[in-house]
């Protein structure tokens, strides 16, 4: 039978090589003569291996090489078991292409052999350009080109069967985080591209060429100005094409061929708003720049100003008096013109953007409890495969809200949930902690036949953890790669819909799972447990 997976990865296999060969090759994008290696990795001192985290080959102009590597930070402890470093080594030219040959067959060896996920995905060539509006997260994890941009060829490790385990310790991926990004010499994030983890990437800087772009004195001419390397002795066959744009149209575009040496050209456009620029080698078919720019218009200022001999605000607070001096605030322009037609436009983009980023926003007011119990119940009836648990943290959490919420999930994902006993014990006429745990198995009886349910329901109790006063929603991921999804719910479940409130996703939620999880660990015993299911 016919295996059309295999079939696509041997094809982007081929492909890979072949660009390999044509980014390489010299006068092309660059003029390479080393390649400088970075690499994160994860030592097992029981299997006395390494586990590759991260590798990035980046071809450069310089000849030198290194005999052994350069660890760039002292090494972080994980574990016991385990301990991340980081290094950097000089190789050869001949060296970095005899590695991605040997990638191809599993083998990582630039210094000494690190594990690599088995299969690794051998993708073409792809373009990243290292300035735009929306700069590319790819950037975070490449060395900086301060010429231009990149092309990249990258393994990319599919399952990450060699590190989900190691990960998924408690914390552990932050601390990863932090520690690459404190080591000054990589300059790498990956607590946004956590997916590259595991990947083995070769960068091509684009040195080639320099461009520079300007606006003209009538705002509506473009002039381009490309020099090449000096080591490249004749033009190249390239195209450009400059595009103006504004409130998702374009409203302007221009272009011009070339094989000269050195360019200064004047692109009549008729707008400079949002220009994009691409350049490319048409012989080779390879991008050599993309860029998009904006010009500043006006500048406006505002300042601040102390009243002359002004009394201060006089505050008793906490802590003591404060004194608030009053000022006088004012602002000013340079270049101020009129109200034109691009910040009609540009206000409206504005709004537009926040109402579409506020789309997992719920606004609901008194009489709206079925509306705001159904904005959650789909939710959790959507939820991604992705996802493995829901925990829900209300400090006055009862059954019913448990049955109006959680219970919408079919699948047999895991429930946990936190409240607290001293809130809620007076609604179920609790005399005691016993009392109030009968009562509470009593209503999830009464109230539904819980089946497939896999819940666990723990009380803040006596001594056993903390106080604590916002409810969330939380879904909690299979594996570290994935973001967990956080709603601050506002008010408690069973206040849902009674009175004005907004349910809104959290945008930093490994904070707020890492708190439930501490005050879990605290409340998950035999003391604060209420009920567990099945």
């Amino acid at each position: 039978m016919f295996d059309i997976e295999n079939a696509i990865k041997e094809a982007k296999q081929e492909y890979a090589n072949k660009d390999f060969e044509l980014l390489l090759k010299e006068g092309n994008i660059a003029f390479y003569k080393g390649c400088e290696v970075s690499h994160i990795f994860i030592f097992d001192k029981e299997e006395k291996k390494a586990i590759n985290y991260f590798t990035l080959f980046s071809f450069d102009e310089l000849s030198s090489v290194d005999k052994t590597p350069n660890y760039l930070s002292k090494q972080l402890d994980i574990n016991d078991r385990y301990f991340c470093g980081i290094q950097r080594k000089r190789i050869s030219i001949e060296n970095a292409q005899n590695c991605f040959i040997n990638i191809q067959k599993g083998i990582l060896n630039f210094d000494e052999e690190c594990l690599t996920g088995r299969n690794l995905y051998l993708l073409p060539k792809a373009f990243v350009p290292c300035e735009s509006n929306e700069k590319a997260l790819l950037n975070s994890i490449l060395k900086p080109n301060y010429w231009g941009d990149n092309y990249i060829i990258e393994f990319f490790d599919e399952k990450k069967e060699l590190l989900t385990e190691i990960l998924n310790i408690k914390n552990v991926s932050e601390k990863i985080y932090d520690y690459i990004r404190k080591t000054q010499r990589i300059k790498m994030d990956f607590s946004k591209i956590y997916e590259r983890i595991g990947n083995i990437i070769f960068q091509f800087p684009i040195t080639i060429c320099k461009t520079g772009i300007y606006s003209e004195k009538n705002s509506n001419d473009i002039r381009l100005k490309l020099e090449y390397h000096p080591r490249q002795k004749a033009g190249k066959n390239i195209h450009i094409i400059i595009t103006a744009s504004f409130d998702d149209t374009i409203t302007a575009a221009d272009y011009y061929d070339s094989c000269d040496l050195k360019i200064d050209h004047i692109f009549h456009l008729g707008d400079d708003y949002n220009l994009t620029t691409t350049i490319l080698d048409k012989d080779n078919n390879l991008f050599l720049h993309k860029s998009t720019v904006n010009f500043i218009k006006k500048i406006s200022i505002s300042s601040s100003l102390g009243i002359t001999y002004s009394e201060p605000r006089l505050l008793k607070t906490e802590t003591g008096h404060k004194e608030i001096d009053l000022v006088h605030r004012t602002s000013f322009g340079i270049n101020i013109q009129r109200k034109d037609y691009t910040d009609y436009i540009n206000q409206r983009v504005r709004n537009n953007e926040i109402i579409r980023k506020s789309s997992d926003l719920g606004v609901f007011k008194k009489k709206q409890r079925q509306e705001a119990l159904k904005f959650i119940q789909n939710r959790i009836k959507n939820i991604s495969s992705d996802f493995i648990a829901i925990y829900l943290w209300d400090p006055y959490l009862l059954p019913a809200d448990i049955i109006n919420t959680l219970y919408y999930e079919n699948s047999g994902l895991i429930f946990q949930c936190i409240t607290d006993y001293q809130k809620t014990r007076k609604k179920l006429k609790a005399n005691c902690f016993s009392d109030y745990i009968q009562k509470v198995k009593e209503e999830f009886s009464s109230l539904s036949n819980n089946q497939g349910v896999h819940l666990k329901l723990v009380a803040r109790y006596g001594g056993h953890g903390w106080g604590f006063h916002d409810r969330f929603l939380i879904f909690v991921p299979r594996d570290s790669f994935t973001l967990p999804e956080v709603y601050s719910l506002g008010i408690s479940v069973n206040q849902l819909g009674k009175s004005h409130h907004i349910i809104q996703k959290v945008p930093n939620p490994r904070v707020i799972l890492d708190d439930f999880e501490k005050l879990w660990k605290e409340l998950d015993n035999s003391d604060c447990c209420v009920i567990h299911m099945p």
